[in-house]
């Protein structure tokens, strides 16, 4: 998965995601990463977050985050039985609007 979206101060944008009937979704890395959207900001803190929640269960499973961003690469991977909603949301924590993009990589099983 990945996605991508210009953010205001304290905003949050979602993903999505059904895992398919008979699968399950592995995820094995994160990441989030941020830039400020307007130049003059690009030299402040571009603090964000990603969190990976489990609709179906009310569970979160992860969180990930930092100044620029941040990469979670898992040993064991994070595992979404078939049905299951699993939602991805990344935050602006930054005091100026910032350009987030997240990723989530793994496979179907």
């Amino acid at each position: 998965f990945q996605a991508v979206a210009t953010l205001a101060v304290g905003a949050s944008d979602s993903l999505l995601y059904t895992v398919p009937a008979g699968k399950t979704l592995f995820i094995s890395t994160l990441s989030v990463s941020a830039r400020g959207d307007a130049a003059a900001d690009r030299n402040s803190n571009q603090m964000c977050r990603l969190t990976v929640y489990n609709n179906t269960t009310t569970v979160y499973k992860s969180l990930v985050g930092g100044n620029g961003g941040a990469r979670l690469s898992l040993n064991k991977p994070i595992r979404i039985p078939a049905s299951n909603q699993v939602v991805f949301t990344v935050w602006n924590l930054a005091n100026h609007s910032q350009y987030l993009w997240l990723a989530a990589h793994g496979w179907e099983g």
